[in-house]
């Protein structure tokens, strides 16, 4: 089921989900992808605690019920090698290319002579 939960900073509607089964009621929201109410319905328990609408939402930045996190778009196009670190990729395929380079130095030479056809 879904509801109207408010308009956003720009004036665009949110809307609220509301998904359950026999143990859980869960709300989200697709502002954000925010998780505004999670509860045990075997418990009686409340395990998210969230915002009645989107305006409050939007006006505290401490990320409430956020689950996609603040780095989500910056991690695109990055892969995480041997060396634990998140590289860009074409820094990866660089690296790939120079190790192969060094082990088969004929690559290197025949590589640049198809570049120049």
């Amino acid at each position: 089921m879904k509801k109207q939960f408010g308009h956003n900073q720009h004036g665009e509607p949110a809307t609220l989900y509301l998904l359950e089964n026999d143990r859980f009621r869960i709300a989200v929201t697709d502002y954000g992808a925010t998780l505004v109410s999670f509860i045990d319905k075997n418990r009686d328990l409340e395990l998210v605690a969230g915002f009645d609408d989107v305006e409050h939402y939007v006006q505290h930045t401490a990320h409430f019920g956020s689950t996609i996190g603040r780095v989500a778009n910056r991690m695109r196009r990055r892969i995480r090698s041997n060396d634990a670190l998140w590289h860009d990729e074409p820094f990866l395929l660089q690296l790939e290319r120079e190790r192969v380079d060094r082990r088969a130095p004929g690559a290197a030479v025949r590589r640049r002579l198809r570049a120049q056809r």
